[in-house]
């Protein structure tokens, strides 16, 4: 499982693979959504700090059984 973080405004970060093209190979992004609004996938932690502020992420705590 893939840890998600969270900012108190609302904002996730969370690790993706994109792949252009099937010819590709995929690569790691990481894509920042507040609340279910798409705002930005980046290819590096500074691109995340652009939309975020990176001291105030914390891991997303799930209730799991």
């Amino acid at each position: 499982m893939s840890e998600v973080l969270v900012a108190p405004d609302g904002h996730r970060v969370e690790r993706i693979l994109v792949q252009r093209s099937l010819g590709r190979p995929a690569r790691e992004m990481l894509r920042v959504k507040h609340g279910t609004y798409l705002v930005s996938n980046c290819a590096n932690v500074a691109e995340v700090a652009q939309h975020v502020d990176l001291p105030s992420l914390v891991p997303e705590q799930r209730n799991e059984p």
